[in-house]
């Protein structure tokens, strides 16, 4: 499958497998709005190298910022649940079918995004991470946000300044 964009039931699928590999009880609860952060930091990742997008989805200014509608709702209804469920990601598609389809390549470097956004967010709240990716765009809620305009917003994002954010996170909650 040449790369035109990745589903971003995809990559939040990864995320939901991968976190349920490391729960533990420092764990944050996985919520849709935390997973919908998650997905625009590994496209953020994802443009920072490749200078374009990762996920063909559209995103969208919610109240919470810029967030995948396709992400709320494909997994709303389970806010508070600790363990959100992998959904069929695209024409009924399974998460392995759709990755067989994907260049090997491509797959490796999804996998290294998503366990380094992983690691870099484990003790981050999902408040804190709205925070550091909440922009000042004047428009209305659901309006949607070009591709274009994402680059423009995230371009200059600091992913250090997430990773002290982090490890500042990491030693209050566990003393480390």
């Amino acid at each position: 499958m040449e790369h035109k964009g990745i589903d971003c039931r995809y990559i939040a699928n990864k995320i939901i497998i991968e976190t349920n590999k490391t729960k533990d009880k420092n764990s944050l609860i996985l919520t849709s709005v935390r997973l919908s952060k998650l997905v625009l930091l590994i496209d953020i990742a994802y443009m920072h190298k490749h200078k374009k997008m990762l996920i063909k989805n559209a995103y969208a200014w919610w109240s919470k910022g810029i967030a995948l509608p396709n992400i709320y709702y494909s997994y709303r209804g389970t806010v508070g649940n600790p363990l959100l469920k992998e959904v069929a990601v695209l024409d009924n598609l399974t998460q392995k079918e759709y990755e067989q389809k994907l260049d090997v390549k491509l797959r490796n470097e999804i996998n290294d995004i998503v366990e380094n956004v992983l690691e870099t967010t484990r003790y981050i709240d999902t408040l804190d991470l709205i925070d550091l990716l909440m922009v000042d765009i004047d428009e209305d809620e659901d309006t949607i946000i070009y591709k274009e305009e994402i680059w423009d917003i995230y371009k200059k994002f600091d992913f250090n300044k997430l990773k002290e954010l982090n490890e500042k996170e990491k030693q209050e909650i566990c003393g480390v």
